[in-house]
């Protein structure tokens, strides 16, 4: 797969510009923009966030690292993306995008045979990526859910706690003989 992986890394900037396209797309249009523009990330954390993690899962990925590695760098993305309460599908879709972005970006270079069977050699690590951040999110969004009903919990204990103190000032107020 050496020619393949060598037209991967020429290609680099043209697949991470058009995948982060494809997660960028996935909000709405100002949004979007937004996310596109800002470069500062104090101001465009998500953005970064998004950005920095697609360029470490393409080195990996370049690099033909096991995509176990891609753990953290998914993980940054999946949370934002699990917080922004996306359904899965939503919140996973960028990850099966690369695949079109190869295909769009590597279209003229597939007609060679040898490379076309690269690419569909090389598919199966983008769909174990996907697996990975199904996992990631489902932790995610376990944890926040978990985090949702202690909040929940906490915010009942304290109503409780109030409704309680009323009763007993008014039993006391009840009990005390009037002069």
């Amino acid at each position: 797969m050496m020619a393949f992986e060598k037209l991967l890394a020429k290609k680099r900037s043209a697949i991470l510009t058009g995948w982060f396209q494809a997660v960028i797309d996935s909000y709405p249009e100002e949004t979007a923009q937004f996310l596109k523009k800002e470069q500062d990330p104090f101001a465009n954390p998500v953005g970064r966030t998004v950005r920095d993690g697609l360029n470490g899962i393409l080195d990996l990925l370049l690099e033909n690292k096991d995509e176990v590695e891609a753990t953290t760098f998914l993980d940054d993305i999946i949370r934002v993306r699990a917080l922004q309460d996306f359904s899965p599908a939503r919140a996973l879709v960028f990850i099966f995008q690369l695949k079109r972005v190869l295909s769009d970006v590597l279209a003229e270079d597939l007609e060679e045979p040898e490379l076309s069977r690269q690419l569909r050699q090389f598919a199966p690590r983008i769909d174990r990526l996907a697996l990975l951040a199904f996992d990631i999110y489902t932790n995610c969004r376990a944890q926040l859910y978990t985090i949702r009903v202690k909040e929940s919990e906490q915010r009942a204990g304290k109503l409780l706690e109030r409704a309680n103190a009323l009763w007993e000032k008014r039993a006391q107020r009840s009990r005390v003989p009037e002069s």
